[in-house]
């Protein structure tokens, strides 16, 4: 099934806009992880990857003596395919996590509802990759912080979490989350995006 545009931009509209109204109907979704990642995940997530290509491949970084440095585009492309992969892997880690550790916080966690979960709470992260279109504005993506905001949202109304385990279960994945995509991160930076930028530097 190809992805619907109009259907994705109303579900990120819905949640940014009217998130506990959005959780509930996600919640009645029926479904599977390849669908989601198909319908949902991977189409949004191109969309810090390619801004982030285009941004430091075409308009490049502007360096405090006054020169533009651009990045290889192989390079860059590289470290962009492996920086999405990583991106949808991170999703799936984490929600393996959840499902592990649920019994630990009497909770209810299935796959596709961790899974649900954290890509949906991904949204405002990867709309706000579109500032990463130019790297001088880049610092705007802070906005995707309101993901945070998101899940601890969602956590109750997709895993049924009581308010008194709220702030501990949602720490918990956020720092699982976090530490996941840190790692992950690190290899491509290591791979690709340091060497790069090293002999960027070296010109």
């Amino acid at each position: 099934m190809n992805p619907n545009v109009n259907v994705i931009l109303e579900r990120a509209k819905e949640l940014i806009l009217k998130p506990a109204m959005a959780w509930e109907s996600i919640k009645q979704e029926k479904g599977d992880l390849k669908q989601l990642y198909l319908n949902y995940a991977m189409p949004l997530a191109l969309i810090p990857v390619v801004c982030g290509l285009i941004g430091i491949t075409l308009f490049g970084v502007h360096l405090p003596g006054g020169q533009v440095m651009r990045a290889p585009f192989f390079s860059a492309l590289l470290g962009s395919v492996l920086e999405y992969a990583f991106q949808l892997l991170t999703i799936f880690l984490t929600a393996h996590l959840i499902v592990y550790f649920a019994p630990y916080f009497n909770i209810k966690a299935d796959l596709f509802s961790a899974a649900k979960l954290l890509v949906y709470s991904m949204t405002p992260l990867w709309l706000v990759g579109v500032f990463q279109l130019f790297p001088g504005v880049a610092f705007l993506s802070i906005l995707g912080l309101y993901a945070g905001y998101l899940l601890v949202v969602g956590l109750p109304v997709l895993l049924e979490i009581s308010s008194g385990k709220l702030f501990w279960t949602a720490l918990a994945v956020i720092i699982a989350w976090i530490l996941i995509g840190f790692v992950l991160n690190l290899i491509t930076f290591g791979l690709i995006y340091g060497p790069m930028y090293m002999r960027m530097m070296a010109q």
